[in-house]
């Protein structure tokens, strides 16, 4: 249906990204407020934040995910006060690993009479968006056991055949164009700074109105991507 939206914000959760985190954190509201706005078409979302690590060095905490909560800011921004960045050790970290979990999660049934809060709608009936913010580069081979030996081919596929729409804050390397080759997917390039993505993010989420600003585009985006939902 028209106007309705699964979306996840798919957090890289190691050392560096605080800054991120806070910038998040201090303007949720914004974005939310354009998301919902009187110029976009959404009328009817479910958002969550899911951190990612990476699996080699983080163990179990290498994935966290929360439930889908639906129309209610308040509890969107209590899933992202409880972020804290550590662990990850060097990059790379496990984006690819994510990525594929996320797409496999599964829809609620078309006759159900409620919505699952761990699984995406019935893709008819919400555009599901994945919004990734990451200042490192991933592993090129996935190592969680669902995935386990596959590639970026694999998650392009699990992406496209779930119907996801795939929006990337992430570093301007070269292992990102693959997946911005993934139909319909929208990359911000994040540049080095002094030889640093994480300085390059860092910059632009310390600069508040330039991130309100970010945010503002990324929900008028997703605004967009629902006005005719994939069937």
């Amino acid at each position: 249906m028209a106007g309705q939206v699964d979306f996840i914000f798919l957090i890289d959760g190691t050392g560096s990204m605080t800054p991120c985190m806070e910038a998040l954190k201090s303007n949720i509201n914004i974005f939310l407020d354009t998301l919902t706005g009187e110029q976009s078409v959404v009328r009817d979302w479910r958002g969550k934040v899911v951190t990612y690590r990476d699996q080699k060095v983080d163990g179990s905490r290498w994935f966290e995910d929360n439930p889908f909560v639906k129309n209610d800011g308040p509890s969107l921004k209590t899933q992202l006060d409880v972020l804290k960045a550590e662990g990850g050790g060097d990059e790379p970290e496990s984006l690819l690993d994510a990525l594929h979990k996320i797409s496999l999660v599964g829809q609620t049934d078309r006759a159900a009479q409620e919505l699952d809060p761990h699984l995406w709608r019935y893709r008819s009936d919400a555009a599901r968006v994945v919004v990734v913010f990451t200042d490192a580069t991933y592993h090129t081979t996935m190592s969680y056991p669902d995935g386990e030996g596959g590639g970026v081919d694999d998650v392009s596929n699990a992406i496209m055949s779930n119907k996801i729409i795939l929006m990337l804050f992430a570093p301007d390397d070269v292992c990102y164009d693959k997946l911005d080759e993934i139909d319909k997917c929208q990359w911000t390039a994040i540049p080095e700074v002094d030889s640093s993505f994480a300085k390059g993010l860092e910059e632009l989420t310390n600069d508040s109105s330039a991130f309100s600003e970010v945010l503002i585009a990324l929900a008028k985006s997703i605004s967009a991507s629902v006005a005719t939902p994939e069937l």
